[in-house]
């Protein structure tokens, strides 16, 4: 092994990879503008700017932390004018102070107007309506004996009946196809009654009887009008003018005892008995029918 020493090596010295490299000049313009962004235009000039410079600066390997730099700031100070601008507006939209100055004016202009009082017109002083009163109608009267048939052309109706025989006497309403509907009399020998023609009953009456009648016939609104306490003895109709309160009812007959009432409330069975009742029930304004034998009273308590 030979003791001289190795030669030194040849070639080209090592130099570093920036040695002599400068940091493109867009990095630098586009950072200085985004640091003057409060001018808003140089914000937008520098994040342009630093964009440029990015790719320049990833080239020559200097610059790129510079040109990031740049780009963040402008664009902080973009935003920072974005969220300004919003704010503003949304203040100005619910500002009071938008309102014309004119209109405000004229508000209080309107205020200290002051309005005189209008004369007083005289009084008027108003009629009072008149009841309404509905038309009499002539009634239809029969007269006959035994079987017959009595046609009319009629709504609800009330029909005073008299008969004079020994045996049954029975009464039925008809409809307008000449149909029984309602056993209205059902007696034997005399009768003398009043009765009350259903809403089925527009067709007439069919009489069965062996002696010499008569029938009376005028719509419900032309029925007794009574107030107060009433007493009758047979079937009767009438119309009761009165509060709704208590009543006391009688009756000495022995055969059926019915007292319906026809009200705005309804249709109430009051009674249903036989033979003599003493009691107590509620009655009002209403159409009130009877069927009874004997004597009977309603006393309002």
């Amino acid at each position: 092994m030979s003791d001289n020493p190795l030669p030194p090596p040849t070639g080209s010295p090592v130099v570093s990879a920036n040695t002599g490299v400068k940091t493109p000049g867009t990095v630098t313009a586009g950072f200085v503008l985004s640091l003057l962004g409060f001018f808003f235009i140089t914000a937008i000039i520098g994040v342009i700017l630093g964009l440029v410079g990015l790719s320049a600066a990833k080239r020559v390997g200097k610059g790129v932390g510079l040109a990031w730099a740049a780009i963040v700031i402008g664009a902080a100070w973009i935003l920072l004018f974005v969220a300004i601008a919003v704010v503003s507006g949304g203040s100005d939209d619910d500002s009071p102070a938008s309102e014309p100055v004119a209109t405000q004016q004229q508000e209080v202009e309107d205020e200290l107007v002051v309005e005189e009082p209008a004369a007083e017109e005289p009084a008027v002083e108003e009629a009072e309506p008149e009841p309404v009163v509905e038309p009499t109608v002539e009634p239809l009267e029969f007269s006959g004996s035994g079987n017959k048939i009595l046609q009319f052309d009629s709504g609800p109706f009330v029909a005073t009946i008299a008969h004079g025989g020994n045996r049954n006497f029975v009464v039925w309403g008809m409809d307008s196809g000449l149909n029984d509907t309602d056993l209205l009399v059902n007696t034997i020998g005399d009768y003398q009654g009043r009765v009350l023609g259903s809403d089925d009953s527009y067709g007439g009456l069919k009489i069965e009887g062996d002696g010499n009648w008569t029938v009376q016939v005028v719509p419900v609104s032309q029925a007794p009008r009574l107030s107060g306490s009433v007493q009758g003895t047979g079937d009767d109709v009438f119309i009761w003018d009165g509060s709704r309160t208590v009543a006391s009812i009688n009756h000495n007959g022995s055969r059926n005892f019915v007292v319906w009432l026809f009200s705005s409330s309804g249709t109430d069975l009051l009674i249903n008995d036989i033979g003599p009742f003493s009691g107590e029930s509620v009655i009002e304004d209403g159409v009130f029918e009877i069927n009874a034998d004997g004597n009977w009273s309603i006393t309002p308590q």
